[in-house]
């Protein structure tokens, strides 16, 4: 009977700590909770992701794939490429001055809109030759996507505004809420029988469209631009975004310059094929990814040391977790490609597994970097970007025409690698400290365990 007992209670203590343990993630009040707020939300992303490139995949094979993957790329690629450095500086700068909120935002949202109809501009004017190997009607609607870019920059600076206030729930909700409409239509056009490439594409750029300017308001409402004076405000946020826009835009090229040229070189099959092991491989990218959108904010202005040691505990941790999965993916990747995808993808198995080396070797580079933006050192990233795409790019234009989708992924290992080694290698350069050790020890996981409320009952 006593035993009995003791079940029943042990019981409750685990629910009860279970219950704790999700309220405590679900709040996001410290850093920690907000971490692994990220990670859950991310991994709901990339389990949406992936339905949706099961649905494009199978219902139009991996030439309709490759069409619509061209179609919605440069919308994406050129509003990312354009943001002069504000999404990060917009981070910075509210979180060194938060008296100067209102005019900052204020300020952020007028330079992202024009620097988004800048992007519209130029990507209406050089479609024809960026999709020179697609049909004309394909080249027609990607030109009437371009007008979706001043939407795509703002929705940067409204998340970014979000995290540097500490409201990441409304950030990761926002996150969510996206790639989910998009699954929605996309359902809703399978069962309407309107599936092709230009109705899917237009789903994947219409998506985020009411939630934005839902999340908008209230972010609005919450901050209350002024509008007044916005000179000096305009120039703080270009000050520091100017520094670190290399990151950005080095950052966007170096992630998507190798569908570029596969777009450029192949044919739209082989396109497909690439996108759909980019997008498995990205599974991986939600570990740094989370860690990096909460780490920045928190370690931004704070002492040296205090960064060093945030930066290196994070890196440890996205190791351990990305080569514990890493290791799984490659192992089953025909399985999955098969199953997931249809067997016209099976194809994508080797570039797939190079891929997952890349993701894991980017993510710990990426947290890293980390370290050099939050003390007011962001030339230097841009400098280590331009290093990985300076090798990238001519490394893709040689082994792509000769290797095919493994040259690609070849080609961002190689590069990818060396930006880890130069960022090593810059830190005492730079900051006069020596490296963090990238081996899981245990003070991380007492961290953890201090951290997690499931380990305090």
């Amino acid at each position: 009977m006593e035993e009995g007992g003791s079940a029943i209670v042990n019981l409750s203590k685990l629910k009860l700590s279970i219950y704790t343990t999700a309220k405590w993630i679900l709040q996001g009040r410290d850093s920690a909770s907000a971490t692994l707020q990220t990670v859950a939300a991310r991994t709901l992303i990339i389990g949406v992701n992936v339905g949706t490139g099961i649905i494009t995949a199978r219902f139009l094979g991996a030439e309709g794939r490759g069409e619509q993957a061209a179609m919605i790329l440069w919308p994406m690629f050129l509003a990312n490429t354009l943001t002069f450095g504000l999404p990060t500086s917009i981070i910075y700068n509210l979180r060194k001055h938060p008296s100067d909120r209102s005019r900052i935002f204020a300020a952020a949202l007028l330079l992202g809109t024009v620097a988004g109809l800048l992007a519209t501009a130029i990507g209406i004017a050089l479609m024809p030759s960026l999709l020179k190997n697609y049909s004309a009607s394909s080249v027609g609607f990607a030109r009437l996507l371009m007008l979706n870019s001043p939407i795509v920059l703002v929705q940067l600076i409204v998340l970014s505004t979000l995290e540097a206030t500490g409201n990441f729930t409304a950030s990761n909700r926002l996150r969510l809420l996206i790639p989910s409409i998009t699954l929605c239509l996309l359902l809703a056009l399978v069962l309407t029988h309107s599936f092709n490439p230009y109705t899917s594409a237009l789903a994947y750029i219409v998506n985020g469209i009411p939630v934005f300017f839902w999340t908008l308001i209230q972010l609005w409402q919450t901050i209350k631009p002024q509008w007044q004076n916005l000179f000096p405000a305009a120039m703080m946020l270009l000050s520091y975004g100017f520094r670190s826009y290399g990151v950005s835009v080095l950052g966007t090229l170096s992630s998507n310059i190798d569908q570029a040229i596969v777009v450029g070189f192949l044919e739209p099959a082989a396109m497909g094929t690439y996108v759909v092991a980019l997008s498995l491989s990205k599974i991986l990218n939600i570990f740094h990814n989370s860690l990096s959108t909460v780490l920045f904010p928190n370690a931004s202005a704070r002492p040296l040391e205090e960064i060093v040691a945030m930066t290196g505990r994070a890196v440890r941790l996205n190791i351990a977790a990305m080569l514990s999965i890493g290791a799984v993916v490659i192992i089953v990747s025909p399985l999955l490609l098969s199953l997931l995808y249809g067997p016209d993808f099976i194809n994508a198995v080797a570039v797939l597994r190079i891929l997952i080396v890349q993701v894991v070797v980017n993510g710990a580079a990426m947290i890293l970097a980390q370290a050099f933006m939050a003390s007011g050192n962001p030339g230097i990233v841009t400098a280590l970007q331009g290093v990985g795409l300076a090798l990238s790019a001519p490394l893709m234009i040689v082994l792509i025409p000769a290797m095919g989708l493994t040259g690609a992924g070849l080609s961002l290992l190689i590069s990818t690698t060396a930006r880890f080694l130069f960022i090593i290698v810059l830190f005492p350069i730079v900051l006069k400290k020596s490296p963090p050790s990238l081996i899981l020890n245990k003070g991380d996981i007492n961290y953890l365990k201090q951290k997690l409320p499931i380990f305090q009952h």
